[in-house]
């Protein structure tokens, strides 16, 4: 009787195992960001593209780059730029690409639901990258070609390359012990943290700050849909009869750009370089400090400053 109960919560896992890779395998088909782009000039089909795509996407991305990362480690031949360099230059190529069409809708309409995202996906994206930059057998192989680079032909582009890689790694602590690896993880932790609060900060701001007006003739020069939007922005926060433009990054940019009205421009432009001007003296203070002590542990030098503010 014990037996075949044993066999039944085996098949039940197998089953469920089984059911959630399947169904995992057919988000991915769906997900338009792991897909190639059919539109013209290959550009994010936005349109389609959902909050909910970016989690699972940005974890795929990072799949196939530990992937890549992970035959440059086994490869038994000796490291080079061709068998090293160049496969973990190429390797975030996708990963970047999510990353950027992520920003560009959260600088556009930075709803609360995106903030919030924000903050998972660069929490992530931060143990990736220090899990990646720590690791001591990549490095090892790096350090070996830059350490060959005066017998490597090379151009100009690939010095600079192979410079930029090797010196990524040592700012990220690659050359430490593993418990002062551990140390400096603590920092980055703290530095990205700070990172998250400032821009959650300049997100919340962009959606509270907004340039409302009366006056159509401001408003020369600006594409009619534009217009219309802010027109209908306005009567959704009861100003009817005005014309209401939030600060994000479009709109400054379209102003700025075809708006004939001169004091217009200079209204938002002041508005605009004011983003994130508020609750943010703490966290500049503190990224400061983190950074300087980012700087003095890497130099192996005593750090006599506080992180406290």
């Amino acid at each position: 009787m014990k037996n075949c109960f044993v066999i039944i919560v085996l098949f039940l896992s197998l089953f469920i195992n089984c059911y959630n890779e399947t169904n995992d395998k057919t988000k991915n088909e769906l997900n338009p960001l792991l897909k190639p782009f059919t539109t013209p000039f290959e550009l994010p089909p936005f349109s389609i593209i959902k909050d909910e795509h970016f989690k699972p996407a940005i974890q795929e991305a990072i799949d196939r780059q530990n992937q890549v990362i992970e035959r440059i480690i086994n490869c038994k031949d000796d490291a080079s730029f061709e068998n090293t360099i160049l496969p973990f230059d190429t390797s975030g190529i996708f990963l970047d690409q999510i990353i950027n069409i992520f920003n560009i809708l959260l600088a556009d309409d930075a709803t609360q639901n995106r903030i919030m995202l924000s903050k998972d996906i660069y929490s992530i994206l931060s143990d990736h990258e220090t899990m990646m930059y720590q690791n001591q057998i990549l490095y090892s192989k790096i350090s070996s070609v830059y350490k060959e680079k005066k017998s490597l032909i090379l151009d100009n582009e690939k010095k600079t390359l192979l410079e930029k890689i090797y010196n990524d790694f040592n700012k990220r602590g690659a050359f430490l012990e593993n418990d002062k690896k551990t140390k400096l993880k603590e920092i980055f932790k703290e530095l990205e943290q700070l990172k998250i609060e400032f821009f959650e900060n300049y997100y919340n701001d962009i959606n509270l700050r907004k340039i409302i007006t009366t006056d159509s003739i401001e408003l020369i020069g600006l594409p009619a849909e534009i217009v219309e939007k802010a027109k209908k922005d306005s009567e959704t926060n009861s100003e009817p009869g005005n014309y209401l433009f939030y600060l994000n990054k479009s709109n400054f940019v379209i102003i700025m750009k075809f708006a004939e009205n001169r004091s217009f421009r200079e209204k938002v432009y002041n508005e605009y370089i004011n983003l994130a001007n508020n609750n943010n003296e703490y966290v500049f203070c503190n990224f400061s400090i983190y950074k300087a002590h980012r700087i003095f542990f890497l130099l192996n030098r005593r750090w006599h400053g506080s992180c406290d503010g």
